[in-house]
């Protein structure tokens, strides 16, 4: 789930940049790669541990079934913040402008808990579940 989101933000982020033109999905891979072998790593060790435990402490007891929206809200709580930021100092470097930084979170907000909610918590569920099939006791 992690690659998943940090492709679809990194996506997202070349599109605000550099508008809807032909060449945006292809700067994307060649800008992305560098941010891409960094956010994965942080995203699944640090953002998806952070989230869980997030879930496991504030998730409604009594409905299990809610517990994966749990986690999709927190994971996206958790890493916007921390991936917006890496990214804006790798591109950026030190000189952070916090207005054009919180401006750059709010907008990935905006576009994160949606897919993550409806499109990519879900997706990566359903395949992980084909892919190994809960067991039987």
């Amino acid at each position: 789930m992690a690659a998943f989101m940090v492709s679809c933000m990194a996506l997202y982020n070349s599109f605000l940049r550099l508008g809807f033109v032909p060449g945006a999905v292809t700067a994307a891979a060649v800008k992305g790669v560098k941010e891409y072998l960094f956010a994965v790593p942080v995203a699944f060790f640090i953002g998806s541990r952070a989230s869980l435990c997030l879930a496991k402490r504030y998730a409604i007891k009594n409905i299990p079934s809610a517990f994966p929206y749990f986690v999709s809200f927190f994971t996206v709580l958790v890493m916007v913040p921390m991936m917006t930021t890496i990214v804006y100092v790798m591109n950026m470097g030190f000189a952070i402008e916090l207005p054009t930084l919180f401006h750059n979170m709010a907008r990935n907000y905006a576009f994160a808990w949606p897919i993550q909610i409806i499109i990519v918590g879900p997706l990566v569920r359903y395949i992980f579940s084909c892919i190994c099939p809960p067991r039987r006791a």
